[in-house]
């Protein structure tokens, strides 16, 4: 699934949910504070924020959420 804009995307693939961030979620050396919140937004609206502020989460949840992180800050 996508929204408009590329907002977000979604694929399923062999039954594993898997969301990577819009292009505007890309963290840079300026952006942080930005980029904090609108992560936020984005991890809650995926019903992953429980990940980082809890302990009790599942193990698929938080390897889902590290990942959509790690694309986020990944170089170029």
């Amino acid at each position: 699934m996508a929204k408009k804009g590329g907002e977000m995307s979604t694929s399923s693939e062999r039954g594993v949910e898997m969301v990577s961030p819009a292009p505007s979620l890309m963290l840079s050396k300026t952006n942080y504070r930005v980029w904090a919140m609108r992560m936020e937004v984005f991890l809650d609206s995926h019903e992953l924020w429980q990940a980082i502020v809890s302990e009790n989460v599942l193990k698929k949840k938080d390897h889902l959420t590290l990942s959509v992180i790690f694309e986020a800050v990944r170089r170029r």
